[in-house]
């Protein structure tokens, strides 16, 4: 089962921090061995309609390194206030997956934090 994410400073909706830049998102990004910008809008399949969607990269998608696949998997995207992404079982259930350390660095860069839709951090 999956899930989204978030990586924000306004874990209460409207309420909090100031959003997060572009800006300042691209320099966090800059920052770590293991994420990237990424190039391009992304098409996202649906198994079960077999429906596509394009998502348009707002200058704000970044890609994750996966080292037990060696390859890089678009993941971050940015939505003009928070770094958006989806969780999984494994980054809900294991605080050490590569996913979720990851997210905490950034969110720990960005002075924000790891929410997810329920309004559950992650630390």
């Amino acid at each position: 089962m999956a899930y989204m994410i978030r990586i924000t400073r306004n874990p209460q909706s409207d309420e909090g921090g100031p959003a997060i830049t572009l800006a300042e998102w691209l320099e966090a990004v800059a920052r770590h061995q293991h994420v990237r910008l990424a190039t391009g809008d992304y098409a996202v399949r649906l198994p079960e309609t077999g429906q596509t969607f394009t998502l348009r990269n707002t200058g704000g998608d970044a890609e994750l390194f996966l080292p037990h696949a060696g390859a890089w998997q678009r993941v971050f995207r940015w939505d003009e206030e928070d770094i958006l992404f989806v969780g999984t079982e494994v980054f809900g259930a294991d605080p050490a997956c590569h996913l979720r350390s990851v997210a905490r660095m950034l969110a720990g860069e960005l002075q924000a934090v790891v929410c997810g839709d329920d309004g559950e951090i992650y630390d």
